[in-house]
């Protein structure tokens, strides 16, 4: 924080809030064999530099998804399984190597969310948002954790966009 002289008063201007910037955890939540069935999303502001924002990221996405927003696969994303090719609500994990942008399967639920920020806030979520996006799988015991497998996560674990 720093102080600032003008004509007679002192104020003062916190420069963090110089490269404030939205900030976003992702989470999918799949199953042993690579299907997504569920998206979370939390937002945050983060300030500092690229690399401290990312650790903050990396920090929380260890707890964040226990609270983090739920959101359906998006419509488009859909499987088509069977011989009647019946549309499933999930996604293949292997889809995520390959969209033109590594944040598309969450661009609705990043809409819904920036929706919701507070209009006096004149805040929005960059086009390109710094993310950390990671896998959860369900166990035996019907707990959702983060995995450790990082076959199933998404190269590079945090991306920058």
């Amino acid at each position: 924080m720093l102080w600032y002289k003008l004509t007679s008063d002192w104020y003062w201007r916190d420069e963090t809030l110089d490269n404030r910037e939205v900030i976003v955890n992702l989470w999918y939540v799949m199953d042993e064999n690579g299907f997504i069935y569920s998206l979370r999303v939390k937002a945050y502001v983060g300030t500092g530099s690229v690399a401290e924002k990312l650790e903050f990221l990396r920090q929380r996405s260890f707890l964040d998804y226990l609270i983090a927003e739920p959101f359906e696969i998006p419509e488009r994303f859909h499987v088509r399984i069977g011989p009647d090719s019946e549309t499933m609500p999930i996604a293949q994990v292997a889809i995520l190597r390959v969209l033109d942008s590594r944040i598309a399967l969450f661009e609705d639920a990043l809409k819904v969310i920036e929706g919701r920020f507070p209009s006096q806030s004149h805040i929005d979520i960059p086009e390109e948002p710094l993310v950390c996006t990671t896998p959860l799988i369900q166990n035996e015991q019907g707990v959702i954790e983060p995995t450790e497998n990082t076959s199933l996560m998404i190269p590079p674990h945090i991306i920058k966009y």
